[in-house]
């Protein structure tokens, strides 16, 4: 099963510090969780309180909840790819709400793909960056490639 993922995220000195993410599997079930609140996003840079703070809807989950949500979702698929356009950083912070790459569920590793390596167009949007949002276009992407 793929699953087409992204992330808002603001580098932090040394540190990728996630935001929130969005997954959605290709049968359209997904995944959406924040873990930072709009006030958080406010006081970070300008790009950030500008084009992802207005986005967030809040509550604010823990890491332990998007780990157990993300589970949930990804269920007893033994080889889930998982897909993002531009996603290095996604991937990072994806590894991060685990702990880190090595305590991935079993499987997770090393299945990142990349829109870009496999030249299938993202629509352009208005600006808004939701990373649920992102995640249907992505999907709608992989869809329209298809016709």
């Amino acid at each position: 099963m793929k699953y087409y993922f992204d992330t808002e995220f603001y580098e932090h000195d040394d540190r990728v510090e996630p935001i929130s993410i969005g997954v959605v599997c290709e049968d359209g079930r997904e995944f959406y969780a924040e873990l930072r609140s709009r006030a958080d996003v406010e006081q970070m840079m300008p790009w950030l309180k500008a084009n992802v703070a207005p986005y967030l809807t809040g509550p604010v989950s823990t890491a332990t909840d998007i780990q157990k949500g993300l589970k949930v979702l990804v269920g007893n698929d033994p080889k889930p790819e998982f897909w993002a356009f531009w996603g290095a950083y996604d991937w990072v912070v994806l590894c991060q709400l685990f702990g880190g790459m090595l305590q991935l569920p079993k499987g997770w590793v090393y299945k990142l793909k990349e829109f870009a390596d496999l030249k299938i167009r993202i629509p352009e949007y208005d600006g808004q960056h939701h990373a649920l949002t992102d995640a249907h276009a992505m999907l709608a992407a992989v869809n329209d490639a298809r016709r």
